[in-house]
Protein backbone atom coordinates (compact mmCIF):
# COMPACT_ATOMS: atom_id res chain seq x y z
CA UNK A 1 0.00 0.00 0.00
CA UNK A 2 2.80 2.42 0.91
CA UNK A 3 4.67 1.59 -2.30
CA UNK A 4 1.50 2.18 -4.33
CA UNK A 5 1.00 5.53 -2.63
CA UNK A 6 4.59 6.53 -3.39
CA UNK A 7 4.12 5.48 -7.01
CA UNK A 8 0.95 7.54 -7.34
CA UNK A 9 2.68 10.56 -5.77
CA UNK A 10 5.60 10.18 -8.17
CA UNK A 11 3.26 9.97 -11.16
CA UNK A 12 1.40 13.04 -9.96
CA UNK A 13 4.62 15.00 -9.56
CA UNK A 14 5.74 14.00 -13.06
CA UNK A 15 2.42 15.13 -14.52
CA UNK A 16 2.62 18.46 -12.71
CA UNK A 17 6.19 18.91 -13.91
CA UNK A 18 5.15 18.15 -17.48
CA UNK A 19 2.27 20.61 -17.32
CA UNK A 20 4.58 23.27 -15.92
CA UNK A 21 7.06 22.74 -18.75
CA UNK A 22 4.25 22.94 -21.32
CA UNK A 23 3.04 26.19 -19.79
CA UNK A 24 6.56 27.64 -19.88
CA UNK A 25 7.00 26.63 -23.52
CA UNK A 26 3.64 28.21 -24.41
CA UNK A 27 4.67 31.44 -22.69
CA UNK A 28 7.97 31.45 -24.57
CA UNK A 29 6.27 30.90 -27.94
CA UNK A 30 3.71 33.63 -27.18
CA UNK A 31 6.42 36.11 -26.15
CA UNK A 32 8.46 35.34 -29.27
CA UNK A 33 5.39 35.62 -31.50
CA UNK A 34 4.25 38.92 -30.00
CA UNK A 35 7.73 40.44 -30.24
CA UNK A 36 8.26 39.34 -33.83
CA UNK A 37 4.81 40.52 -34.94
CA UNK A 38 5.16 43.94 -33.30
CA UNK A 39 8.68 44.44 -34.64
CA UNK A 40 8.08 43.38 -38.24
CA UNK A 41 4.66 45.03 -38.53
CA UNK A 42 6.30 48.40 -37.86
CA UNK A 43 8.25 47.92 -41.09
CA UNK A 44 5.10 47.41 -43.19
CA UNK A 45 3.22 50.47 -44.46
CA UNK A 46 1.36 48.88 -47.37
CA UNK A 47 0.46 45.39 -48.57
CA UNK A 48 -0.77 44.35 -52.01
CA UNK A 49 -1.63 40.72 -52.65
CA UNK A 50 -4.10 38.21 -54.02
CA UNK A 51 -6.65 36.60 -51.72
CA UNK A 52 -9.29 33.90 -51.75
CA UNK A 53 -12.46 34.00 -49.64
CA UNK A 54 -13.86 30.57 -48.81
CA UNK A 55 -17.35 30.46 -47.29
CA UNK A 56 -18.81 27.23 -45.98
CA UNK A 57 -22.43 26.88 -44.86
CA UNK A 58 -23.39 24.06 -42.53
CA UNK A 59 -26.48 23.24 -44.61
CA UNK A 60 -24.47 22.91 -47.84
CA UNK A 61 -21.93 20.27 -48.77
CA UNK A 62 -19.91 22.55 -51.06
CA UNK A 63 -17.84 25.70 -50.50
CA UNK A 64 -18.28 29.08 -52.14
CA UNK A 65 -14.93 30.52 -53.26
CA UNK A 66 -14.26 34.07 -54.46
CA UNK A 67 -10.84 35.45 -55.40
CA UNK A 68 -9.61 38.98 -55.69
CA UNK A 69 -7.02 41.61 -54.78
CA UNK A 70 -6.30 42.81 -51.24
CA UNK A 71 -4.83 46.22 -50.45
CA UNK A 72 -3.78 47.61 -47.07
CA UNK A 73 -2.38 50.99 -46.06
CA UNK A 74 -1.25 51.67 -42.49
CA UNK A 75 -2.95 51.85 -40.10
CA UNK A 76 -6.60 51.02 -40.87
CA UNK A 77 -7.41 51.32 -44.57
CA UNK A 78 -8.24 48.11 -46.40
CA UNK A 79 -9.76 46.97 -49.66
CA UNK A 80 -10.98 43.53 -50.67
CA UNK A 81 -11.63 43.83 -54.42
CA UNK A 82 -13.25 40.67 -55.77
CA UNK A 83 -12.65 39.60 -59.35
CA UNK A 84 -16.41 39.68 -60.04
CA UNK A 85 -16.60 43.42 -59.28
CA UNK A 86 -17.83 43.20 -55.68
CA UNK A 87 -15.71 44.90 -53.03
CA UNK A 88 -15.37 45.76 -49.35
CA UNK A 89 -13.62 49.01 -48.42
CA UNK A 90 -12.78 49.87 -44.83
CA UNK A 91 -11.33 52.83 -43.01
CA UNK A 92 -11.30 53.73 -39.32
CA UNK A 93 -15.06 54.30 -39.08
CA UNK A 94 -16.83 53.16 -42.25
CA UNK A 95 -17.48 50.23 -44.57
CA UNK A 96 -18.39 50.69 -48.22
CA UNK A 97 -19.52 47.49 -49.93
CA UNK A 98 -20.68 46.51 -53.39
CA UNK A 99 -22.50 43.22 -53.88
CA UNK A 100 -24.14 42.24 -57.18
CA UNK A 101 -24.00 45.86 -58.33
CA UNK A 102 -25.67 47.24 -55.19
CA UNK A 103 -23.56 49.67 -53.12
CA UNK A 104 -24.07 50.20 -49.39
CA UNK A 105 -22.23 52.40 -46.92
CA UNK A 106 -22.46 51.79 -43.20
CA UNK A 107 -20.77 52.56 -39.92
CA UNK A 108 -18.46 49.83 -38.66
CA UNK A 109 -20.47 49.22 -35.47
CA UNK A 110 -23.61 48.44 -37.50
CA UNK A 111 -22.33 45.08 -38.80
CA UNK A 112 -20.91 42.83 -36.04
CA UNK A 113 -19.30 40.25 -38.38
CA UNK A 114 -17.58 42.84 -40.57
CA UNK A 115 -16.57 44.75 -37.46
CA UNK A 116 -14.93 41.58 -36.13
CA UNK A 117 -13.18 40.99 -39.44
CA UNK A 118 -11.89 44.56 -39.55
CA UNK A 119 -10.71 44.41 -35.94
CA UNK A 120 -8.86 41.16 -36.59
CA UNK A 121 -7.19 42.38 -39.77
CA UNK A 122 -6.16 45.71 -38.23
CA UNK A 123 -4.58 44.00 -35.22
CA UNK A 124 -2.67 41.63 -37.48
CA UNK A 125 -1.44 44.39 -39.78
CA UNK A 126 -0.40 46.84 -37.05
CA UNK A 127 1.06 44.19 -34.71
CA UNK A 128 -1.15 45.28 -31.80
CA UNK A 129 -2.38 41.73 -31.32
CA UNK A 130 -3.48 42.12 -27.70
CA UNK A 131 -6.44 44.26 -28.78
CA UNK A 132 -8.16 41.08 -30.03
CA UNK A 133 -7.26 38.71 -27.17
CA UNK A 134 -9.45 40.19 -24.42
CA UNK A 135 -12.29 37.79 -23.65
CA UNK A 136 -10.66 34.90 -25.53
CA UNK A 137 -8.70 31.82 -24.59
CA UNK A 138 -5.57 32.09 -26.74
CA UNK A 139 -3.07 29.47 -27.90
CA UNK A 140 -0.04 30.04 -30.12
CA UNK A 141 2.01 27.29 -31.73
CA UNK A 142 5.06 27.52 -33.96
CA UNK A 143 6.76 25.48 -36.66
CA UNK A 144 9.28 26.20 -39.44
CA UNK A 145 6.73 27.87 -41.71
CA UNK A 146 4.90 30.12 -39.29
CA UNK A 147 2.85 30.81 -36.17
CA UNK A 148 -0.70 29.56 -35.64
CA UNK A 149 -2.86 31.58 -33.27
CA UNK A 150 -6.16 30.10 -32.08
CA UNK A 151 -8.75 32.19 -30.23
CA UNK A 152 -11.83 30.74 -28.53
CA UNK A 153 -14.31 33.22 -26.97
CA UNK A 154 -14.95 32.72 -23.29
CA UNK A 155 -18.49 34.11 -23.15
CA UNK A 156 -20.64 37.10 -24.05
CA UNK A 157 -21.46 38.58 -27.43
CA UNK A 158 -18.33 37.27 -29.12
CA UNK A 159 -19.26 33.68 -28.22
CA UNK A 160 -22.70 34.19 -29.76
CA UNK A 161 -21.16 35.22 -33.11
CA UNK A 162 -17.87 33.28 -33.28
CA UNK A 163 -16.97 29.86 -31.88
CA UNK A 164 -13.31 29.90 -32.93
CA UNK A 165 -10.82 31.95 -34.93
CA UNK A 166 -7.57 30.62 -36.38
CA UNK A 167 -4.82 32.86 -37.77
CA UNK A 168 -1.69 31.72 -39.60
CA UNK A 169 1.28 34.11 -39.86
CA UNK A 170 4.23 33.81 -42.21
CA UNK A 171 7.37 33.41 -40.11
CA UNK A 172 9.49 35.35 -42.59
CA UNK A 173 7.74 38.73 -42.62
CA UNK A 174 4.97 38.01 -40.04
CA UNK A 175 2.22 38.94 -42.51
CA UNK A 176 -1.11 37.14 -42.31
CA UNK A 177 -1.39 34.05 -44.53
CA UNK A 178 -4.80 32.78 -43.44
CA UNK A 179 -7.70 33.90 -41.26
CA UNK A 180 -10.55 31.53 -40.46
CA UNK A 181 -13.67 32.52 -38.52
CA UNK A 182 -16.03 29.76 -37.37
CA UNK A 183 -19.58 30.40 -36.13
CA UNK A 184 -21.64 28.41 -33.58
CA UNK A 185 -24.01 27.43 -36.41
CA UNK A 186 -21.21 25.51 -38.13
CA UNK A 187 -20.77 28.13 -40.87
CA UNK A 188 -17.27 29.46 -41.50
CA UNK A 189 -15.45 32.09 -43.54
CA UNK A 190 -11.78 31.85 -44.43
CA UNK A 191 -9.45 34.33 -46.10
CA UNK A 192 -6.20 33.13 -47.69
CA UNK A 193 -3.55 35.69 -48.68
CA UNK A 194 -0.79 35.02 -51.20
CA UNK A 195 1.62 36.68 -53.68
CA UNK A 196 2.31 39.61 -51.34
CA UNK A 197 4.14 42.81 -52.24
CA UNK A 198 5.12 45.06 -49.31
CA UNK A 199 5.64 48.81 -49.06
CA UNK A 200 4.82 49.71 -52.67
CA UNK A 201 2.73 52.87 -53.32
CA UNK A 202 -1.05 52.30 -53.44
CA UNK A 203 -3.50 54.73 -54.99
CA UNK A 204 -5.38 56.57 -52.24
CA UNK A 205 -8.68 56.50 -54.16
CA UNK A 206 -8.90 52.72 -53.85
CA UNK A 207 -9.82 53.10 -50.16
CA UNK A 208 -12.52 55.77 -50.60
CA UNK A 209 -15.62 55.06 -48.51
CA UNK A 210 -17.56 58.25 -49.31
Amino acid sequence: MIQMRKLLISIGLLLLSGLSLMAQEQEQVWAEFEQQLASKSQQVQTIACRFVQVRSLAVLASEVRKAGDFRYAHPERMLLQFDDGDYIRMDATTFRMQSAGHVTRTRINANPMLKELKRMLTACMTGDIRQITVGFDVAVTSDKSGYVMTLVPQRGRSAARVSRMVLLFDKGDMTLKRLRMEQPSGDSTEYQFMEKTLNEPIEEGLFATE
